[in-house]
């Protein structure tokens, strides 16, 4: 079976967009800025300065997709909120103008922190952009190319402003195994259904939780057909996503009704299921991470020469065999798998303002592969960065001597450590493939 690649490729236009700054809670102006995007260079420990005891050799970068509208089903459940659909300027689901300027921001970040590295002219035998195929995945790898390979740089005798055509790569969508964990959807579906009549129904009936359900219903101006027939997952995925991305795109959701403790409190409920039910057993920190944890082991393997990347199966022509030996690697994801990252590597999240372990739209793990000068050893240094300004930073593996920057060998201890205990993702989801290391 061979995984069928498509490329994507666009002649960016440059994007403006302008945000106003006020309250949105209680009745506040409509058009407001969630907060300042933050394209700022950030000397936490990243680059390759002269002064290190490390060169950079590698950029595995992971980015969760930017700001989108809600989904449609949200204003069928929410009637009261349908002022706000027009204001997005996208169809449902779609990534939004300030999902656009945070992945911009964020390319503009890349060129600023790492120019020395990312060459200005797009190289494929250098540059590997890949995302799950869907738009806002793709658009969200298309904007941060375009801020980070800019005008000025492409082939000429083509337009005068010479702009950069740069191909994003993604795998058919029900074989996706790098970037999304779809030959997991099955086990997932179990797994999270379990959950959600178990824990989930056990956290709804909590009297404090049960209000601010009721509630949310009231606001919204849900009819009692729906109230009758939601489950309980769609109520809290569904209608709660929408009330945090209309906040998040800067407007003021529910006309106002809504004060901040309990948008909060809504938000926390919120992350509490999706974490629950996708990450709640050992298996599931396992397998909803797909194959990306033994893409980042193996990466380490191979630039320490090591061994040779063999791709689980038989997919023969996945992106994952492009982007080993190039030196700049784009994933464009969405945030299961920002989530499923963390807890296979037991790293946290920290964000303001944010639930706990929770990331904002556009949030990028970074992985800077160093190689030590003194010995040649290859080590790994995770970074977190999101476009709230002050935030990010250095990550830390708990299973990492020095914790934010960790050996090959501790990276692949790690990994060997979770899936002798738990079994790989092929063995959990009853997908055909082995394990990699020997």
């Amino acid at each position: 079976m061979i995984a069928v690649r498509f490329s994507i490729s666009i002649t960016f236009a440059v994007v403006t967009i302008i945000l106003l700054s006020s309250s949105r809670f209680g009745g506040g102006a409509r058009y407001t800025a969630a907060w300042a995007l933050d394209s700022s260079p950030r000397r936490d420990g990243g680059g390759n300065d002269d002064n290190s005891a490390f060169t950079l050799i590698k950029l595995m970068i992971i980015n969760r997709h930017g700001h989108r509208a809600p989904n449609g089903a949200f204003w069928r459940m929410c009637p009261n909120d349908l002022p706000n659909r027009r204001r997005f300027g996208v169809h449902p689901e779609g990534l939004t103008g300030v999902g656009l300027a945070e992945e911009t921001a964020f390319g503009r970040y890349l060129r600023e922190t790492y120019n020395d590295f990312i060459s200005p002219s797009y190289n494929d035998r250098k540059h590997f952009v890949s995302a799950v195929g869907e738009p806002r995945t793709l658009q969200s790898a298309q904007s941060i190319a375009q801020a980070l390979w800019r005008d000025g740089y492409g082939p000429r005798k083509f337009l005068p402003r010479r702009p950069q055509v740069v191909p994003v790569f993604s795998d058919i969508a029900s074989h996706e195994y790098l970037l999304n964990d779809a030959p997991c959807w099955p086990r997932t579906k179990a797994d999270a259904t379990a959950w959600v009549r178990t824990v989930g129904a056990a956290l709804a009936k909590d009297p404090a939780n049960q209000k601010l359900i009721t509630d949310l219903e009231a606001l919204c101006g849900m009819s009692p057909a729906m109230a009758a027939t939601r489950s309980l997952d769609m109520l809290i995925k569904t209608v709660i996503d929408g009330v945090i991305f209309t906040h998040d795109f800067g407007l003021t959701p529910l006309n106002g009704k809504i004060d901040k403790k309990t948008f909060f409190a809504l938000r926390n409920l919120s992350n509490t299921f999706l974490l629950g039910k996708l990450y709640g057993t050992d298996a599931q920190k396992t397998y909803v991470a797909g194959n990306l944890p033994e893409l980042m082991v193996e990466t380490g393997r191979w630039l320490e020469g090591n061994g040779t990347y063999r791709l689980p199966g038989d997919f023969s022509a996945t992106n994952e065999g492009d982007a080993v030996p190039r030196p700049v690697n784009i994933f464009c994801v969405h945030r299961e798998m920002m989530y499923g990252l963390a807890f296979f590597w037991d790293w946290e999240y920290s964000v303001p303002d944010m639930g706990p372990g929770e990331l904002p739209a556009a949030s990028t793990v970074i992985l800077e592969y160093v190689r030590e000068r003194a010995t040649g050893r290859v080590w790994v240094r995770p970074k977190l960065w999101t476009p709230r300004p002050n935030t990010g930073g250095p990550l830390s593996l708990p299973g990492c001597a020095k914790k934010t920057l960790c050996a090959v060998e501790e990276l692949q201890s790690i990994y060997l450590e979770r899936v002798r205990r738990t079994g790989t993702w092929q063995t959990l989801c009853s997908w055909r493939g082995s394990i990699q290391f020997n």
